[in-house]
């Protein structure tokens, strides 16, 4: 993926249609549950090909902290919500919850397909503070995974602020970074999440949480295609587009998969092949 897109992509879809479903916990869980099934249908009934879900959506601010093992209970009956709604709707389903296995827990985000079953998961490897009161750490960074939809991959939350993050991900080949988030602070989106995307030229797709502490809405960051005669705003800074903040809505977005096969700021400008890794070793102990 180094160098200008190819004429052709490989694959069934050329572009994909990306359901920004913003929601969180409402007044009761019945609300919540009703709210949830509705996005999904809405975004299949609109042509998505993928709905994406913020960040432990289906849970209070700081509930799961309080209790984890009510909430990985729990995480289990919204699991069965998504698969079925998944498969009613004939759409996959990407979402984060609460994942238990043996006495652990997880901050997991899940991929379910149009059949309703799990494609693919990702424990999250970097844990903030709040999350290292209940959750273990995963062991690895999220593959890149070959769909139907291009090579997609999951990002969580302030995952964002950890450049090595997106740069490992976009070395990998994805073309689609799936972000459940909880925005902590305007930086995180206005900045953080927007030079991700300079940085790698992948699509970036970060649904919010309506309740999040920065007060600012879900948003898509485009990879973008260098074509030549930009101004160097352009070449240096992707596109976006914002939802409005604390509203439950549901933006659809086309990503154009060649955008992220390219991965030219500008002339002679290789976002990926003129790194010079040999000198990396200079920013660490001797």
């Amino acid at each position: 993926m180094y160098g200008p897109a190819p004429e052709r992509i490989t694959g069934e879809k050329q572009s994909i249609r990306v359901a920004m479903m913003q929601l969180s916990m409402y007044h009761t869980r019945l609300c919540t549950e009703w709210c949830a099934k509705k996005q999904i249908d809405i975004a299949s009934r609109r042509k998505a090909d993928i709905g994406v879900l913020p960040a432990l959506f289906c849970f209070e601010q700081g509930e799961v902290a309080k209790d984890v093992v009510s909430a990985a209970k729990y995480s289990m009956e919204i699991m069965k919500l998504l698969s079925e709604a998944a498969k009613a709707g004939s759409i996959r389903v990407a979402a984060s919850l609460v994942e238990e296995e043996g006495a652990k827990y997880y901050h997991t985000a899940y991929l379910y397909g149009p059949d309703g079953v799990v494609e693919h998961k990702y424990r999250k490897a970097h844990l903030n503070r709040a999350e290292r009161a209940w959750a273990t750490q995963g062991e690895e960074l999220c593959p890149v995974w070959e769909t139907p939809l291009g090579r997609l991959a999951f990002m969580i939350d302030d995952e964002v602020w950890i450049p090595e993050v997106s740069r490992a991900l976009a070395l990998n080949g994805v073309e689609t970074v799936l972000h459940p988030c909880d925005w902590d602070r305007q930086e995180a989106p206005n900045m953080a999440a927007v030079e991700r995307t300079s940085e790698n030229r992948t699509h970036l797709v970060s649904v919010a949480r309506l309740d999040n502490m920065a007060k600012v809405g879900s948003q898509v960051v485009f990879a973008g295609e260098f074509i030549g005669g930009e101004p160097i705003a352009l070449m240096r800074y992707p596109m976006a587009q914002w939802m409005r903040y604390g509203v439950e809505e549901q933006m659809v977005v086309t990503l154009e998969r060649r955008e992220a096969n390219c991965k030219m700021m500008g002339f002679c400008l290789d976002v990926l092949a003129h790194r010079f890794p040999q000198c990396y070793g200079q920013m660490g102990p001797q």
